[in-house]
């Protein structure tokens, strides 16, 4: 399975969770905003550029756990 494979099955069962667990039926849209902040420093551009795949799944896991942590 790839990266990028995981990172979907991993936004498909968070909104599957929360909107089970907390009824948001904007679920999708707390994920994508939550994914789109996954940026990091580049001296290089003097910007922010988006994480690579592995550290936004990394980074992503991390946010689902501290989730459902709170709700437990």
């Amino acid at each position: 399975m790839t990266v990028e494979q995981r990172l979907s099955n991993l936004e498909a069962s968070y909104i599957k969770w929360s909107e089970k667990e907390n009824g948001f039926e904007d679920a999708g849209y707390i994920w994508w905003e939550r994914e789109k902040d996954c940026q990091e420093w580049c001296n290089k551009e003097k910007t922010y550029v988006p994480m690579s795949t592995t550290k936004t799944l990394v980074t992503m896991r991390s946010w689902v756990k501290r989730q459902k942590s709170f709700c437990s």
